[in-house]
């Protein structure tokens, strides 16, 4: 399963979570909602992170004698 995958997939548990504590109304669906946001961000930084190294190996590369 891709990483990103994997996030959505953990994300998509932790709000069955969130639904049988009562949802946000409560302390504990508010702490797994704040999970959810979390991983959804951490899904997001991982992508920006990862076009980032993309451009900056490259560069290292681009430097490098032919072989």
């Amino acid at each position: 399963m891709r990483r990103d995958h994997l996030m959505r997939h953990l994300a998509s548990a932790i709000q069955l979570g969130v639904d049988a504590v009562g949802g946000t109304r409560t302390a504990p669906g508010q702490r797994l909602r704040l999970s959810i946001e979390f991983l959804d961000f951490v899904a997001d930084s991982m992508a920006a992170m990862s076009i980032e190294w993309e451009r900056r190996k490259a560069d290292i590369v681009a430097g490098w004698p032919a072989s």
